[in-house]
């Protein structure tokens, strides 16, 4: 819970310094003790150009209540399938996000007055008044913010003497919803698939040969081959890559 002034208050922006910085000295004292009746009462300096008495804001132009309450929950089960087939795994992941800000703003008019008759300073009736006192009023604004994201994972990796096997198939989705605007999902569905072939050349120069072999699907129709031949020299390494691949419009979908 935070509380604080009305006045504005950014890293860029200071309301409180700045009023205080583009107050004219000939309205100081800004707050004084007059005679009005029978009683005596607090008022504050100000003019027809310079209302925003920032002391006047600080003690009687209301103040903030604010609440934020964030909840952050993320589960993850990892599982090997071994016992079914060597390499084989699971995963799967469960998160949910819950933001909620509910702010209560208290605002009240207050009157400033400028000294007209410095043989009765002391009376009330020796400064005109702008603007009016008034009583607070409260209003208020509140959001709620839900993500839940949801992912499902299945993974194969396994050597078959120089052979080396990969592949993984993803599914996720992701839930978000702000105030009462209508909800979004994104979802998608991926999958990859690899091969590998180690060529042993034993000579002075080439250690090493390795084709691999790579194919990337996705459900929105993205399509994408990789071809990598690496070279293990015996001080440097290196690849030669190419790539061919297919684009679509992004993931994107309303509940």
């Amino acid at each position: 819970m935070s509380k604080g002034s009305n006045t504005t208050e950014r890293s860029d922006y200071s309301q409180i310094f700045y009023e205080m910085n583009h107050t004219p000295g000939w309205l100081f004292p800004v707050s004084t003790v007059v005679q009005n009746g029978e009683k005596q009462e607090t008022i504050y300096g100000g003019s027809s150009q310079y209302q925003k008495n920032i002391v006047a804001s600080l003690t009687k132009g209301g103040y903030y209540k604010a609440t934020n309450t964030i909840n952050e929950t993320n589960f993850i089960l990892d599982y090997k399938m071994d016992w079914l087939t060597e390499g084989l795994s699971v995963k799967g992941m469960a998160s949910f996000d819950y933001n909620s800000y509910d702010k209560t703003l208290y605002q009240a008019t207050f009157a400033t007055y400028e000294l007209n008759n410095r043989d009765d300073f002391g009376n009330i009736d020796a400064y005109n008044r702008f603007d009016a006192d008034g009583e607070l009023a409260g209003s208020k604004d509140s959001y709620t913010i839900y993500k839940l994201y949801m992912e499902a994972q299945i993974n194969y990796a396994r050597k078959f003497g120089r052979h080396d096997v990969t592949a993984m198939v993803l599914y996720n989705q992701n839930d978000y919803r702000y105030r009462a605007d209508l909800a979004k999902r994104y979802q998608g569905l991926v999958g990859r698939a690899t091969y590998g072939y180690d060529v042993f050349v034993q000579t002075a120069y080439l250690w090493r040969l390795r084709f691999q072999l790579e194919d990337a699907l996705c459900h929105i129709g993205n399509d994408t081959i990789t071809v990598r031949i690496d070279l293990v020299f015996r001080y440097v390494s290196g690849h030669i890559p190419c790539k061919i691949t297919q684009h679509s419009a992004p993931p994107f979908s309303f509940l």
